[in-house]
């Protein structure tokens, strides 16, 4: 697993709006420390800034370009991390996209995945714990 370059894409893609929120960039780090990502990177991505050239990271990773949709489906989900998906982050999320040759389309329909997910998730949590879940602030 390339971490580095994973990582870099996922967090420059939630700085399409200008600003990698808090909420972003704890989850990508979070989610590389689940995945057995070196403790020196995941310091180093926490003031990683987010700017660089999207296709030249994407370019530079053989196993970011091996697991297009799934990295892709990882970037929707680190930007949705804060909540909202500005129109910035789309857009990087479209020429990410583009980079790993991946059809017009997949973004919206991963977005569309992503909100699906949720909802089954509330659905699933509402039938599970009917009185709310009691661990969990939301």
């Amino acid at each position: 697993m390339d971490y580095e370059a994973f990582g870099k894409v996922l967090l420059t893609c939630a700085n399409g709006d200008g600003r990698i929120a808090p909420d972003e960039r704890a989850w990508v780090i979070g989610f590389l420390d689940a995945y057995g990502a070196p403790a020196q990177l995941l310091e180093a991505l926490k003031t990683y800034a987010g700017t660089d050239d999207l296709v030249k990271l994407v370019d530079s990773s053989p196993t970011v370009k091996m697991s297009a949709t799934s990295a892709l489906y990882d970037a929707v989900r680190a930007c949705m991390a804060d909540g909202e998906l500005a129109p910035g982050e789309t857009a990087a999320l479209e020429k990410t996209a583009t980079a790993l040759g991946l059809g017009a389309g997949v973004v919206a329909e991963l977005v569309k995945l992503y909100h699906d997910e949720k909802a089954l998730r509330a659905r699933r949590l509402a039938a599970i714990f009917p009185s709310g879940v009691p661990f969990q602030g939301n």
